[in-house]
């Protein structure tokens, strides 16, 4: 999601063009972009002040040609969501100070949005700076702007930060260069306008020093269904940064946040990869930096969904330089999802980005199960690529066994019906293991 492409662009000597969909155009500049998705997000950051002092942008996004141009949507936050956009189809942007008295400097990047991380069991933010989380791996972080969060004003943070503090809360994070970059999703059904973000260093106490600001104010992000990257740059490697978030005017928002440049991790993984052998596949990932580690536990899932333990490597504890590790897994899937969950000495859990490996069709087994809901029978086919004992197992949502069979398989196709006529209606958990006790199997089954 991260801008890895972004214009740098300004305002200064700019005439309007034609009259603004809100503020004063009075120094438009246009860019234009040809839609590779039906969703793009347009950001705008690191906006800095050329004449006057304000950083108050806007933009507007046109379909059609020049001469004859449709409004597609007018943004004064400095981010939004695109949608319903044609592939292939030329949009022009464009973009002013929201006032008459300054001009602006600023970058402007186009991204396509992907989903959220899983925050997993990350903390949330605090309602007191003193207790604020460090973001320190690349899961998600999440947060709201729920009314649970007081208006806290620590020191002077109220005097300096961007706007009015409503419901604001604090993370913190340790640069390790001058530039840190956060990707951000927004949510929430009573969401419209979105949250304010601001970075600060802090001279003292927390609780009671000086608070700075070293950041462009993101302010506000854009209401749910908004997604983008804050970039900060200017920062000072080995500092700790406080990041404030607030709802916009009190809005009550929900967002996910994702390091993505620049912060000190836990472990920083640099390579993660996976290839067929013979009979296994071998799985192989590099760290550069890792604090407390204690295991690299390797997880498989044959939908990309469900994990499960396959196996675990010890990790080297602490280290900043490259550290290599790899994995057999000598029972694979015909396709098979894995993924690395770094345990810490403390506890704390990350996730690597998950990977697949597709075999050849005569390697391992082809599973199908249907129907799915069913009334009173289950059909199995399982291509086997051997002759081998199989195991199937059905537990309700609590866990207990409530039928399991064990059969020989042939080599090749197998039709297996299982009946379910004597259970209950409701959702239960297919498991399917092979010969040596390996799940290759977990699928959730509805009997109507």
């Amino acid at each position: 999601m991260s801008c890895t492409a972004f214009v740098s662009a300004h305002t200064a000597g700019a005439t309007q063009s034609s009259a603004g969909c809100t503020g004063t155009a009075d120094d438009d500049v246009w860019f234009s972009f040809v839609a590779t998705s039906t969703d793009h997000n347009i950001d705008l950051s690191n906006i800095r002040a050329l004449t006057g002092t304000s950083t108050d942008m806007v933009f507007e996004v046109f379909s059609g040609s020049c001469g004859s141009l449709t409004s597609v949507i007018c943004s004064d936050p400095n981010s939004t969501a695109l949608t319903g956009l044609t592939v292939g189809n030329t949009y022009f942007i464009r973009v002013y100070s929201y006032g008459t008295t300054s001009t602006d400097a600023f970058d402007i990047c186009i991204t396509t949005p992907i989903p959220p991380p899983p925050c997993g069991s990350n903390p949330a933010p605090t309602d007191i700076c003193t207790a604020a989380p460090l973001i320190n791996n690349l899961n998600g972080f999440c947060g709201t702007t729920a009314a649970t969060y007081n208006a806290t004003s620590h020191g002077n943070v109220s005097s300096v930060f961007c706007g009015s503090i409503e419901n604001n809360s604090f993370f913190q994070f340790q640069a390790t260069g001058p530039t840190v970059s956060i990707n951000y999703w927004i949510s929430g059904a009573s969401c419209t306008s979105g949250i304010q973000i601001e970075i600060f260093t802090v001279t003292g106490a927390c609780a009671t020093g000086t608070w700075t600001s070293v950041s462009t104010c993101l302010s506000p992000s854009g209401a749910a269904g908004t997604s983008g990257n804050y970039v900060m740059s200017g920062l000072v490697a080995g500092t700790t940064y406080y990041v404030m978030i607030d709802g916009f005017g009190g809005d009550v928002c929900d967002y996910v946040f994702q390091a993505d440049l620049g912060i000190l991790l836990n472990v920083e993984l640099i390579s993660f990869t996976g290839f067929a052998q013979d009979n296994s596949n071998k799985l192989l990932w590099s760290t550069v930096q890792e604090q407390n580690t204690k295991w690299h536990v390797v997880e498989r899932s044959y939908d990309g969904v469900n994990f499960d333990e396959i196996g675990r490597v010890e990790a080297i504890g602490t280290s900043n330089k490259q550290v290599d590790y790899g994995f057999e897994d000598g029972h694979p899937l015909r396709k098979g999802y894995y993924r690395i969950r770094t345990i810490l000495a403390d506890g704390e859990e990350s996730l690597s980005q998950i990977i697949s490996i597709e075999r050849k069709k005569q390697d391992v087994p082809l599973i199908n199960v249907f129907p799915i809901p069913t009334d009173n029978e289950l059909v199995i086919q399982y291509d086997s690529p051997r002759k081998e004992d199989l195991s199937i197992k059905l537990t309700n949502m609590v866990g207990a066994l409530v039928k399991e069979q064990t059969l020989v398989l042939d080599e090749g196709l197998n039709t297996i019906p299982v009946s379910l006529e004597h259970l209950p209606k409701g959702v239960y958990i297919l498991h399917i293991y092979n010969s040596v006790d390996q799940r290759v199997l977990k699928k959730k089954i509805i009997k109507n």
